[in-house]
């Protein structure tokens, strides 16, 4: 279960943090509903995909077992709760509608639900 559950973050996170550094103005309509062109938000994007691109290596390195990526599933549990929850905040709070703002708030909770799992599985 948790080897599934890191090599599916691994993947999810590296898909997503490549197009945040590579191609910002695309991905940011698909998930916010705007394009973004201000140099400072595009530079805040590639930050973000590197550092989803690090949570993928992490993740990767880690999906074989041990206390390592018992702790790395903990650490995901945290990073997906968060990110559904702002991202639910800018879904409702901010009224931000890009096709693909449902489905990563439901992949997030997914994931944090499936850590959860992972997390207290003995």
């Amino acid at each position: 279960m948790m080897k599934q559950l890191l090599t599916v973050s691994a993947i999810f996170e590296f898909v997503v943090g490549i197009g945040l550094m590579v191609m910002p103005a695309a991905v940011t309509p698909l998930l916010l509903g705007y394009t973004i062109q201000e140099p400072a938000v595009i530079i805040i994007c590639g930050v973000t995909g590197a550092a989803l691109m690090t949570l993928a290596l992490a993740c990767w390195l880690l999906r074989n077992g041990g206390t390592q990526a018992k702790l790395m599933v903990w650490a995901m549990l945290c990073y997906n709760l968060l990110a559904g929850l702002v991202l639910v905040y800018g879904a409702l709070g901010l009224k931000l509608s890009g096709m693909g703002m449902w489905p990563a708030i439901i992949a997030h909770i997914g994931l944090a639900a499936w850590c959860m799992l992972a997390a207290l599985k003995k």
